[in-house]
């Protein structure tokens, strides 16, 4: 629907911003910052450039304020897959393991709480896999990242993806091509292919066998059949928010965030106090009225959007009692 449009719009616009934001200041500061990047004591110096640049470029009253929102952005990111996977755990994966050995799954606060634990021992994981991969040959967090993303994440989505668009594909289609992508895959780490080879074979392969079980739909069952036509129909089903969701609150979480929004750009104002030159007190004004600016408006717009509503519901009413 129309809401949809506007999210996938956002979200297009969004990554768009955020490509010029994150990549251009490191590949500007391998250029104008070569010596000072290469002097840092990691296993992979070009992964400091962007802390380099904010060093190099911003009022010191600024640079903690990057070093608190680079990690704010990296938790949240982090936060967002970790429970993600703790929650596919614990709802899909403990209760078939609990089946498989004859016991009764946990159901509501204990499910809570063990949901709870795998998201802290998956966390822990991942921090113990990350202190070791670093330590085992020097590479660097971010060309680990790439090769999984390469090695397992590619051969997941090619299927995913297709499936959106290819409904008329059997029911072992997916698995038939992430297991054809894999092979690429398994070829590409063992012999160190670079990659962009590794994303275009993957992709590649993983497509093309998807594609190949097409003609197979015509022997899937027809309960196969109807369930996947089902699948679609709901897919493509306007939703019925007061029906599937309830009462909405967008109006509340946007005076909540302008709230927060407004208090933070306040207290970027402190740093001010810190001695600096007037050029960086007004980067850190800049900054702090752009924060506030963000907050306000957000606020505005919840209570323009309440008083767009009140009209509404009195003439429903009215005409409610009419009838």
């Amino acid at each position: 629907g129309r809401e949809a449009r506007k999210a996938a719009w956002l979200g297009c616009g969004l990554m768009t911003i955020g490509a010029v934001i994150w990549m251009i200041p490191p590949m500007v500061g391998r250029l104008l910052y070569a010596q000072q990047i290469g002097s840092v004591e990691i296993a992979k110096p070009a992964e400091s450039a962007y802390a380099v640049v904010s060093m190099q470029l911003l009022p010191p009253a600024l640079v903690g304020l990057m070093v608190v929102a680079i990690f704010a952005a990296t938790m949240s990111s982090m936060d967002t897959g970790l429970n993600r996977n703790a929650a596919i755990f614990t709802k899909d994966i403990y209760p078939r393991l609990c089946k498989l050995i004859g016991r009764v799954p946990a159901e509501g606060k204990a499910l809570m709480r063990r949901g709870q634990l795998f998201s802290m021992i998956f966390g822990v994981l991942i921090v113990l896999l990350t202190l070791y991969f670093v330590s085992r040959d020097g590479q660097g967090v971010f060309e680990y990242m790439l090769t999984l993303g390469a090695v397992l994440a590619l051969p997941l989505a090619v299927p995913m993806l297709l499936a959106m668009f290819i409904r008329k594909t059997p029911g072992w289609a997916a698995i038939f091509s992430v297991a054809m992508a894999a092979i690429p895959s398994a070829i590409g780490l063992m012999m160190q292919w670079p990659f962009e080879a590794k994303v275009l074979w993957n992709v590649g392969i993983g497509a093309t066998a998807y594609l190949l079980t097409m003609p197979f739909w015509r022997f899937e069952k027809p309960a196969y059949q109807q369930q996947v036509g089902d699948f679609f129909e709901q897919m493509h089903r306007p939703i019925d928010f007061e029906k599937e969701v309830g009462k909405a609150n967008d109006l509340k979480q946007l005076a909540i965030i302008g709230r927060f929004a407004l208090i933070g750009g306040l207290l970027i104002l402190l740093l001010l106090l810190i001695p600096q030159s007037i050029r960086d007190r007004l980067c850190v004004l800049f900054v702090s009225g752009f924060v506030t600016g963000v907050g306000g408006l957000l606020i505005m717009a919840s209570r323009r959007s309440v008083e767009v509503q009140r009209p509404v519901s009195i003439k429903q009413d009215v005409s409610n009692e009419c009838a």
